[in-house]
């Protein structure tokens, strides 16, 4: 992964137990200055502010005030840095006979589409897809879903306030789809905007057995995720 100066990210939770981490690894010869901007659903913007050292990491934690947002709270995240860095973002819900954990490589750039490969109603699983908006005007986002199946295409639109993050459930009756269908999504937005989607296996949870998310930013060019990353034990999740 090369290094920049700005990331992003759709995705983020602390409430439930969750934990939400960004990590910043600083591999230049200067000092970086980083600043992570919390987009939160439902409140006003938080930014934090990290000085990394050359040559190390730091780590912006969301469950805290000094770094994050504090707990109970949905939301995407910006990084800017003074210096070119890499951003990556952890989320896990530490709770015994659970630990789930699922990570990702933030985003360079912003855009008004952007693509998921994979994604299912199917009985035992959920499938989130966040859109934020790091804009300050509320922005249109509509989620088209491509099934498997010999059915048409099916589109769900929602608002996504300014400075704020929803997201596209796959079981909810308003932004999701019908029972039982296996899917491609589409998103695209009237203003560049941020998405991600996390698919979890909801009977490897109940099992505790050894694999059963994903997490991924879209993909601006195909109908493809990127950087995935599978997780050691899933658990529900909200629809926030």
């Amino acid at each position: 992964t090369s290094t920049n100066t700005t990331w992003h990210f759709a995705e983020g939770w602390t409430g439930d137990s969750w934990e939400t981490y960004v990590l910043i690894g600083n591999f230049g010869t200067l000092p970086a200055l980083v600043t992570a901007t919390y987009n939160v659903f439902g409140q006003s913007t938080v930014a934090r502010t990290l000085t990394v050292g050359p040559g190390t990491r730091a780590t912006f934690v969301g469950q805290a005030v000094t770094t994050g947002v504090g707990p109970g709270l949905a939301f995407g995240v910006t990084v800017t840095s003074s210096v070119p860095i890499v951003a990556q973002q952890i989320l896990l819900d530490p709770k015994p006979g659970v630990e789930l954990a699922h990570g990702v490589i933030g985003a360079n750039a912003l855009s008004t589409q952007f693509t998921f490969g994979g994604g299912t109603s199917e009985a035992g699983w959920l499938t989130f897809v966040s859109a934020t908006n790091p804009s300050s005007s509320p922005v249109s986002v509509t989620a088209t879903y491509y099934f498997e199946a010999a059915i048409a295409p099916e589109s769900r639109t929602i608002t996504v306030g300014g400075n704020s993050r929803a997201t596209f459930s796959a079981t909810d009756v308003n932004t999701g789809v019908p029972a039982g269908q296996r899917f491609g999504v589409k998103v695209t937005a009237g203003a560049p905007i941020i998405s991600q989607e996390v698919v979890i296996d909801l009977v490897r949870y109940f099992a505790l057995s050894a694999a059963g998310c994903r997490m991924c930013v879209g993909s601006p060019r195909g109908m493809h995720g990127f950087n995935q990353y599978v997780r050691r034990r899933g658990a529900p999740r909200r629809a926030a």
